[in-house]
């Protein structure tokens, strides 16, 4: 690609979270807020935890471990909601009202958009198809639901998912190349810790996905599955990496989580907040002052050019039709019985309480 093919390509990435985020654009320094909701965990948890992440540094000089906010007092670095450990939320710090806040969710939109559009365009699509998916993620009703719910962390970490799964192929596709293998699985396994990072409970459907992904690009040749082979002996760097950036979250939260009622939950509360058949209906057509964490509807246009893709190569997508309907059958909780089967193999599954985002 041309430099300025290229740079139009970054301009269209930037301009298109402003199809999910209008009101934005009209007020930067305003608060993005689900229009018929009466709370939001942007002024709930993320936004005080930021101020006072913030405020604390500035009169003290050190990073807050402890957060008085909150409990009558509770740790800080354990808290999976409080973004302590991800040095991009030092942006929520700028301007006045939300102008941060709105910040982050632009930037990570536009990421998500750019993560889309370097996957498909890996994955043989064309450079106006590629633009195209990556619009239609970033700017699909449920995430920006989620963004009017004020899930800042949550919506974060979704973004960075298409670049996990480009990094996926990457270490693949590279397992031969002597010089940059190496490279290719630290970032994998970066990105996976940063994952975590950012919110913890995404790291279940991301982390499922980059695996299921990993076989369908070991799946194609004889000459994939030898990098495959070649692969596992770098499997080590990746749990290292992770592992490592996972850490200053991990080992404070894994000592709390015992210690929280959220471990207390049966598997009837922890999926509670589940789709149910009726909501799949919503796939057809949008509910005006629906939930959005049961909000399911895509567009008219996108129904479209799925059916299209559909009738033109069945085959050619069935690992992508795979992906949608087993998010869809974990969306729906216990009533489909994936959900609590897998409960019991994955840890920490049980306490996600909202099988809904899985879709």
């Amino acid at each position: 690609m041309k430099r300025p093919e290229r740079r139009w390509l970054v301009l269209c990435l930037l301009v298109i979270p402003a199809f999910g985020l209008a009101a934005v654009v009209l007020d930067p320094a305003g608060w993005v807020f689900w229009r018929a909701g009466a709370f939001s965990d942007l002024w709930i948890s993320h936004a005080p935890n930021l101020r006072f992440i913030r405020d604390a540094i500035g009169a003290w000089h050190a990073i807050p471990l402890w957060n008085p906010l909150i409990l009558s007092g509770m740790p800080l670095a354990a808290d999976p909601l409080a973004g302590l450990w991800y040095p991009l939320h030092a942006l929520g710090w700028l301007g006045a009202g939300g102008f941060g806040f709105n910040l982050l969710f632009w930037i990570h939109l536009a990421l998500a958009a750019g993560g889309v559009f370097k996957l498909l365009r890996l994955e043989g699509a064309s450079t106006s198809a590629s633009l195209l998916g990556g619009l239609v993620f970033a700017a699909t009703p449920k995430l920006i639901g989620h963004v009017g719910l004020g899930h800042l962390t949550l919506v974060e970490s979704i973004c960075w998912t298409p670049w996990v799964l480009v990094s996926v192929r990457g270490a693949i596709e590279g397992a031969l190349d002597p010089q940059r293998r190496g490279l290719r699985f630290a970032r994998l396994g970066a990105l996976l810790g940063l994952t975590f990072v950012i919110d913890p409970r995404w790291m279940i459907p991301s982390g499922l996905l980059a695996l299921a992904y990993a076989g369908k690009c070991l799946a194609h040749s004889q000459e994939r599955r030898e990098r495959g082979r070649r692969s596992l002996r770098w499997a080590p760097i990746v749990l290292v990496m992770a592992a490592a950036l996972a850490a200053p979250l991990a080992v404070p939260l894994g000592e709390l989580t015992g210690r929280t009622t959220r471990a207390l939950m049966t598997a009837e509360e922890a999926t509670s907040l589940s789709l149910s058949p009726v909501d799949l209906l919503g796939l057809l057509a949008v509910r005006p002052g629906a939930w959005p964490e049961t909000q399911t509807y895509l567009g008219a246009s996108v129904l479209v050019l799925i059916v299209a893709m559909l009738a033109a190569a069945p085959s050619r997508h069935r690992f992508w039709w795979g992906v949608l309907l087993f998010s869809a059958l974990l969306s729906l909780g216990l009533p489909a019985g994936v959900y609590g089967g897998l409960s019991e193999v994955i840890p920490g599954l049980g306490l996600m309480r909202v099988p809904a985002r899985f879709f």
